[in-house]
């Protein structure tokens, strides 16, 4: 464990990935290390340059797998949310690193489920400014728009994943914020896999926040008759 602070990269990404072997296999023995793990992250996470931050987050999103609900102890949420949250603030919206940090977030959110709830609107907002970046660029030059797909998928599925583990509790979310009108404008495209992205949310949106969806649910299922036809 104690090599993750090496002053070497490779080392600590050596361990990191070692620390992510071993907890596949034996996800009960190292559940009660996590606080140790996390701790001493928390102390060295700030030196870590590219490669091994990206280990860090694939371990912490192997680990979060592994260890399902185990993650949502107060004990372990006190140093690991800190710990993501210091890669949250330092890492830019147009920073490639954030998808890794998304894919991340998405384990961490499907393991604590509503344990999430405190935390979830931060991730959200910032996953619709992300979508938004992406929106802008779409605006500017629709061409563009496959070099920014990555950052759109990312938020999508984070979203998608917060909605899945807040179920009801997501709908404060949604009407609190421009999710809803975002969605349609990205329908404006005509691109397929945006389309299925976007209609896949309205899905989960009708689950979990039909009241949210009642004024705008026409004008999406008119959009999609008027794509169906368009593809004929």
């Amino acid at each position: 464990m104690q090599n993750v602070a090496n002053v070497d990269e490779k080392v600590q990404e050596a361990a990191l990935n070692a620390y992510s072997s071993l907890v596949e296999v034996a996800p009960d023995a190292c559940n009660p290390l996590l606080v140790g793990l996390f701790q001493v992250l928390n102390g060295v996470v700030d030196t870590y340059k590219d490669g091994a931050t990206i280990a860090m987050l694939d371990c912490i999103g192997t680990i979060a797998q592994s260890v399902g609900n185990g993650l949502a102890s107060e004990e372990i949420m006190q140093t690991l949310l800190p710990l993501l949250n210091k890669k949250w603030e330092q890492i830019g919206d147009d920073n490639r690193s954030l998808l890794t940090l998304f894919e991340c977030f998405e384990q961490v959110v499907f393991a604590l489920k509503d344990a999430i709830l405190p935390y979830a609107k931060n991730i959200f907002g910032r996953c619709l400014k992300v979508l938004m970046n992406v929106l802008a660029v779409a605006k500017r030059d629709k061409s563009q728009l496959p070099e920014v797909f990555d950052f759109y998928q990312r938020s999508m599925d984070l979203i998608g994943q917060i909605f899945q583990a807040l179920n009801v509790h997501s709908e404060q979310l949604v009407t609190q914020s421009e999710l809803i009108d975002i969605l349609l404008e990205f329908l404006h495209f005509g691109d397929l896999t945006i389309d299925q992205y976007v209609f896949s949310m309205v899905g989960d949106l009708q689950k979990t926040a039909p009241n949210c969806m009642l004024d705008k649910l026409p004008r999406f299922i008119n959009i999609a008759i008027s794509h169906l036809y368009y593809s004929d």
